[in-house]
């Protein structure tokens, strides 16, 4: 719903929850012509398909006008939402205890729940465990003996009560991975970079792996009772989803939370041409493994292993992966297509200086990625590849990107509920176009597409 004339109205709801004078002003500027209020409330729910997002805790740190991104700018979406994911929460690796990640996770976290309150008391508020900068090595520890996973699940639980959440979700990225190096980085500096090892899953052992996962959300599931939600982030690739045990951890979970997005990613030495991030259907410009990869081939993987459809949401990525290729601006339309060869930007910061992603985005500055409120601008050319249902660009400095806008995630949403998917959700919240100024322009269009009855009336 859109309301031009509420900023006053947002603004002392916002007060209610420490809106700042910077928000306020930024408000009366007219940055708010979705904003919503009790004064406002969303129109009734037409369907019973689900819209999830997850809140992720370093949006906080997004540089202006794309952030800082707190619970506070949630409130103009929060009516639309059916769950919200908090993300991450972590574990101590000796102790299996929760632990907070960011020093204002618990005060962020208490927002949320008063917020709720007044914006949207039925909403589910779940917390995220786990992540990809969070080390596969001690999840495989963890799952792999009856007295850590205890431990884990006791803390879990105590965590959730006591925080006000109505659920946990669990994002092991991933079993029987790989050894990796993840980085945290302090400043743009090579020095500002600290490596974090991680010695991955249990490689040599992957059942292992699996069979720790399936009793780790049985034990759970019988701590919690039936009443608390369940929901693990899995993975999309089919050599990795093939290797866990999908059909039997149905049992004790309410949903996947399928990614079904980083298809291909920039950000690495080896990606070495562009690629689609989130492509609904197969590209015939692509071959290989990477050619055969597709939203409707993962879904089609996981109800191949026998789960049901009714269990599995669909992820849509709110952000473009990147590359350079300089080249492509003399080439009239060839840029409009996939497996374009790529260069060296050079662009981003330690060790991503060596990867094939382009520089990173003013205000999520991530190496190979922009957030769809930072795609905008730069004599920007735009291009829908109808085959994958993906949106294509190309700006002025050479930066060619892969992403999803209304078109597309209207196209993957009809998808969604064709297949008869319990829902979608959106990663994450605080990088959809109007995230700042409450517009929320591509979770608006994911719930207008999952409520219409007849797709063709959607504007």
């Amino acid at each position: 719903m859109s309301e031009n004339n509420c900023t006053a109205n947002f603004c002392a709801n916002l007060g209610k929850i420490g809106c700042d004078n910077a928000q306020c002003q930024f408000m009366k500027a007219g940055n708010n012509s979705h904003c919503m209020s009790p004064e406002h409330p969303p129109k009734p729910r037409q369907s019973d398909k689900l819209l999830a997002a997850y809140f992720a805790n370093w949006g906080q740190y997004h540089n202006y006008p794309y952030g800082p991104h707190r619970p506070r700018e949630l409130a103009a979406v929060m009516p639309q939402l059916d769950v919200l994911f908090y993300a991450f929460a972590k574990f101590d690796t000796d102790t299996f205890q929760l632990v907070d990640v960011e020093p204002k996770d618990k005060e962020f976290q208490e927002e949320i729940v008063e917020m709720r309150k007044e914006f949207n008391p039925k909403m589910k508020f779940v917390i995220s465990i786990g992540g990809w900068s969070f080390p596969s090595h001690s999840f495989s520890v963890m799952v792999s003996n009856a007295t850590s996973r205890k431990a884990f699940i006791n803390s879990s639980i105590q965590f959730m009560t006591s925080r006000g959440f109505d659920g946990i979700d669990i994002d092991w990225e991933y079993p029987c991975s790989d050894a990796r190096v993840d980085y945290v980085e302090l400043n743009c500096s090579d020095a500002g970079f600290i490596p974090h090892k991680d010695a991955g899953g249990n490689v040599k052992n992957c059942k292992a792996d699996a069979d720790g996962y399936l009793a780790l959300v049985q034990e759970l599931r019988e701590a919690l009772g039936k009443d608390s939600w369940i929901t693990v982030a899995s993975q999309a690739a089919y050599e990795r989803s093939s290797q866990w045990r999908l059909k039997e951890m149905a049992q004790y979970i309410d949903y996947y939370n399928i990614m079904t997005y980083d298809y291909v990613v920039s950000a690495t030495a080896t990606s070495n041409s562009t690629g689609p991030n989130s492509p609904l259907h197969k590209s015939s410009s692509l071959s290989g493994d990477i050619g055969n990869q597709s939203v409707a081939q993962t879904i089609t993987d996981y109800l191949t292993a026998g789960v049901k459809a009714n269990q599995l949401m669909m992820g849509v990525a709110l952000y473009a992966h990147t590359w350079w290729t300089p080249d492509a601006i003399s080439k009239g339309e060839k840029w409009q297509t996939f497996g374009i060869p790529a260069q060296i930007q050079g662009k981003c910061c330690g060790p991503d200086k060596k990867t094939y992603g382009a520089k990173f985005g003013a205000g999520s500055k991530q190496c190979g990625s922009l957030m769809l409120s930072e795609i905008e601008g730069n004599q920007l050319q735009v291009y829908h590849d109808e085959e994958t249902q993906s949106m294509i660009a190309l700006n002025a400095d050479g930066v060619w990107m892969s992403y999803d806008d209304e078109t597309t995630v209207g196209k993957k949403i009809d998808f969604a509920k064709a297949q008869g998917l319990a829902g979608v959700f959106a990663f994450d919240s605080s990088m959809d176009k109007g995230a700042m100024s409450g517009d929320y322009t591509v979770m608006n269009v994911m719930r207008s597409h999952l409520d219409a009855k007849d797709i063709s009336l959607v504007v």
